[in-house]
């Protein structure tokens, strides 16, 4: 048996814009129409963090998360959120049924390469300040009441918004997979870093990065994780 819950006009455009606004991530493939257009998107994508989050809420409570992200969501798509009875496990499809996202409670530590980044001298991608004005409108937002979730949810989303403004100005974002290891809190100042792990490059879509991410509040080590990204251009 399966639980299924519809959310109409999810991503609408004006809680995509707050999304944006509190993220800061900065990716001409969420701003800019002619700019999709011209790469053959249909309209403005709404950003893979943006419908993981607002989707994250029907999911068990985890310090393990994990994002893949298999098709284009569009502002005002119908998006519905399925877990088998017994499975922990959600998949979201849009309005054509096609899988955009999945959310999996248990990766297990393979998803982590290596130890704590050493961070002394480094400069953070993303230098971001918790205060309770972004974190209700990050609410607001995605629809996440709870501030525990919330707080975790927003942490995670930033990652795009370091890849995007230190790596690749327009990459395509494929997949995040985290573990917490300390909760976030409210006046927390999340720094995120990030590192090449690996690179391959494909026939015609440009080179395929992973990369390890980390994010601190000061000193506490708040998640660790690795993403993928795809971008045009050799980095």
């Amino acid at each position: 048996m399966e639980q299924t819950e519809t959310l109409q006009t999810l991503s609408t455009r004006e809680k995509m814009k707050l999304f944006l606004e509190v993220t800061g991530d900065m990716n001409p493939a969420h701003h800019d129409l002619e700019y999709c257009l011209k790469k053959g998107f249909k309209d403005v994508v709404v950003p893979g963090m943006f419908s993981a989050s607002a989707l994250s809420r029907f999911a068990p409570a985890s310090n393990k998360i994990g994002f893949d992200f298999r098709d284009f969501v569009y502002p005002d798509d119908e998006l519905t959120s399925t877990m088998p009875d017994g499975v922990i496990l959600t998949s979201y499809v849009n309005q054509l049924k096609q899988v955009v996202v999945e959310l999996y409670d248990n990766f297990g530590n393979r998803i982590i390469l290596g130890s704590n980044m050493e961070i002394s001298g480094k400069n953070p991608e993303i230098n971001k300040a918790v205060t309770l004005d972004n974190l209700n409108k990050f609410k607001l937002a995605t629809g996440i009441e709870d501030n525990q979730r919330a707080l975790r949810m927003f942490s995670a989303s930033l990652i795009p918004a370091a890849l995007t403004s230190h790596y690749c100005t327009d990459g395509i974002y494929r997949s995040q997979k985290l573990i917490f290891y300390n909760q976030p809190l409210i006046r927390d100042t999340f720094q995120i870093y990030s590192k090449v792990a690996s690179k391959k490059g494909t026939s015609d879509k440009g080179f395929i990065y992973q990369l390890l991410n980390f994010c601190y509040s000061d000193k506490k080590l708040i998640f660790k994780g690795m993403a993928t990204c795809l971008c045009d251009r050799d980095l």
